[in-house]
């Protein structure tokens, strides 16, 4: 992370929940369906250029287990290899809100999966698990802020750029009326959106 010459308003760690947290269930609902419109897409496009869309509706069902499925196996892992809590570092600066992943098993299935991926030759495997590991942190700057929505009963704000979620800062009951009141210093240009 670049945060030279940069001054640092707050930093804190917080070990959010997984399965149990409305917020990374919708944003796993969310990147599913997603996966499953853009396959649909593909599908689409192939059975058209082949010259016949017989067969295409039956594909429905099967991509449906198929995400569910995923959704399943995300929710397994998300309890028995990570312990529904994934630790976080969130920094806000003068200039950026930065995150970085805490968890040593995240770390360590990342790295496994470039292993294995480099050495069973699987490219897909590989690169799966160097998508994981950049985007275990990030930042993103203030001037690219447009929407903040908080959620004080849960002690979450939500950041977003121009068309989608960037972050979730997740914060403790202590400090979530700071880390408010300088989101919304640090990120004038945001329409601010108060939720319960």
């Amino acid at each position: 992370m670049g945060k030279k010459n940069e001054q640092v308003v707050m930093s804190w760690d917080f070990a959010f929940p997984l399965v149990t947290n409305r917020f990374f269930v919708y944003d796993c609902v969310k990147a599913l369906l997603w996966t499953g419109a853009i396959m649909i897409l593909i599908l689409a496009v192939t059975f058209a250029l082949a010259g016949s869309l017989d067969g295409f509706s039956g594909l429905f069902p099967v991509l449906g287990l198929v995400l569910a499925g995923f959704f399943v196996m995300f929710m397994l892992i998300s309890l028995v290899f990570f312990g529904n809590r994934f630790p976080t570092r969130f920094t806000l600066t003068d200039r950026a809100v930065y995150w970085e992943g805490r968890s040593r098993a995240a770390k360590k299935a990342n790295v496994l999966a470039i292993v294995l991926g480099v050495l069973a030759r699987r490219p897909a495997v590989a690169g799966a698990g160097l998508l994981a590991a950049s985007s275990n942190a990030g930042s993103l700057p203030w001037k690219s802020v447009r929407r903040v929505k908080e959620y004080p009963t849960a002690c979450v704000i939500t950041i977003m750029n121009s068309w989608r979620v960037v972050i979730r800062l997740y914060c403790s009951a202590e400090n979530y009326a700071p880390v408010v009141e300088n989101v919304r210093r640090l990120a004038p240009a945001a329409a601010i959106n108060d939720r319960a």
